[in-house]
């Protein structure tokens, strides 16, 4: 089995290899027509690919952080890229992502990191209520820079909330959304934060029942991201 998953590993790091370059390609020559939201789209989701496939690795061998070389990268791009692959989950729900403040700060990272603001914003799309407003704040101070991304979700006890980056755990309500989920998100997040020096993530509810929609309690909801440059 495991001669197998590497073999398919290697397969599909090619693949994604190339139709990151042919997407890339495609976007530039497409820059400024009709079509320059849905290629620039699909060039940011195989990107996403990418760095799904490179904390794959981190999982099978630990050991591959030391061959996995950190790039200098725009922190504030990783949560636009994030927002443009999400664009159509949102709109489906009729949900508007809204991001406040800039960021011009750049910080050294591995390609992983990529899924943190993505993970963080999925959540946030499929855990609102319809029509609901995502905000994400954007603030930097000397040597760190940080991003809010405040949302509606489901309300959770304070038992709950001291294990919501624990492996495969969901909250009560969570649950009675009907939306896919393994409870593994938020654990990928922090355990990709737990990779770098001085990134990390946190969240907290204000425990607050705004409203029920669908019989699910819904309170206000906050995941911080903090970063050093």
């Amino acid at each position: 089995m495991k001669e197998a998953l590497d073999s398919t590993m290697h397969e599909v790091r090619s693949l994604t290899s190339e139709l990151t370059t042919q997407a890339a390609e495609l976007a530039r020559k497409l820059n400024g027509s009709a079509y320059e939201t849905q290629s620039t789209t699909v060039l940011h989701t195989s990107e996403m690919v990418t760095a799904r496939l490179a904390y794959t690795d981190l999982q099978l061998n630990p050991g591959a952080i030391s061959l996995q070389t950190k790039i200098r990268s725009g922190f504030y791009k990783k949560f636009e890229k994030a927002r443009y692959v999400l664009a159509q989950s949102a709109k489906s729900k009729q949900l508007s992502i809204n991001f406040h403040g800039n960021s011009f700060g750049m910080i050294d990272v591995l390609q992983a990191f990529e899924l943190i603001p993505f993970i963080v914003l999925d959540n946030a799309i499929k855990y609102s209520p319809p029509k609901a407003v995502i905000d994400v704040d954007f603030s930097e101070s000397t040597g760190q820079i940080d991003a809010v991304v405040r949302s509606l979700g489901p309300i959770m006890t304070l038992n709950e909330m001291e294990q919501l980056f624990e492996q495969h755990f969901r909250g009560y309500y969570a649950q009675q959304i009907g939306v896919y989920g393994a409870g593994l998100g938020l654990y990928v997040a922090r355990t990709i934060a737990d990779l770098h020096d001085g990134v990390s993530i946190d969240a907290s509810s204000d425990g607050i029942e705004k409203f029920t929609f669908n019989s699910v309690a819904y309170a206000n909801f906050r995941v911080e991201i903090c970063a050093k440059r």
